[in-house]
């Protein structure tokens, strides 16, 4: 799909496989379909067969990343159908997009581990685009550390940036968090609250949660979001 990295295969004699999503390759995906966030089921297509792959991910980046896992078996002249065995075992490691469904009919995102602009956009990008479903897609989001001297006006560009990327709520954890959700109100987002540490937003959420929500909770080590998902736990139970 990057025409750069396809004008590398003249770049070496060596074999060259090639994958992608949206132009031609040896090894690819079709017929992609998200069941619910954190479940997406596609065909692989590879020149020895297809197989259908219900990847336990969300996003098209992760189907890129899939794809690119299948050609280096095929590589290994491994089938379809034992790439796509292989691929359904895969699971994020805790709090980097780890996902949890839980009884009460609602989905949380634990991606606490670490936070930056960039991450926390592209997180929300894939909320958005793979909960068309959810009631609301509510962010939960810590104050975003090591940003250097523009660190508030970062915060708060983000916030606008958020509001205008089809969140319904956002909530701002810690210090300058504060600029973010300021910013989000400023660019018209009506749901957006700030709390000072992760356990009080956590409190808050759980009272605020509803059925058919999809909560992205995602910060900077420093900040511990992952204490809002805690939490939650203390009130709601996981699908098993």
């Amino acid at each position: 799909d990057d025409s750069r990295v396809v004008a590398m295969r003249g770049l070496h004699k060596g074999k060259t496989i090639t994958f992608g999503i949206a132009e031609k390759a040896d090894v690819s995906a079709s017929e992609i379909e998200m069941k619910r966030f954190g479940e997406t089921e596609f065909i692989l297509n590879t020149p020895s067969g297809n197989a259908k792959v219900r990847l336990p991910l969300s996003g098209k980046h992760n189907v890129l990343n899939a794809i690119a896992a299948a050609a280096v078996g095929f590589s290994f002249k491994m089938s379809a159908q034992e790439i796509a065995n292989a691929l359904q075992t895969v699971a994020p490691p805790p709090q980097r997009g780890e996902v949890l469904h839980f009884t009460d009919n609602f989905t949380v995102i634990n991606d606490s581990y670490n936070s930056n602009p960039a991450a926390l956009l592209g997180m929300v990008e894939t909320i958005v685009d793979g909960g068309k479903s959810a009631t609301r897609k509510i962010v939960v989001a810590g104050e975003m550390l090591e940003l250097g001297e523009a660190e508030k006006e970062i915060h708060a560009r983000t916030g606008k940036q958020l509001a205008a990327s089809g969140i319904d709520f956002l909530i701002g954890v810690r210090g300058l968090a504060r600029a973010m959700t300021d910013g989000a109100k400023e660019n018209g987002l009506r749901e957006a609250k700030f709390y000072n540490s992760s356990e009080e937003a956590g409190e808050f959420l759980v009272g605020e949660i509803r059925s058919g929500d999809l909560v992205l909770v995602k910060g900077s080590r420093g900040v511990r979001t992952e204490k809002v998902i805690e939490k939650l736990l203390e009130k709601y139970k996981l699908e098993e």
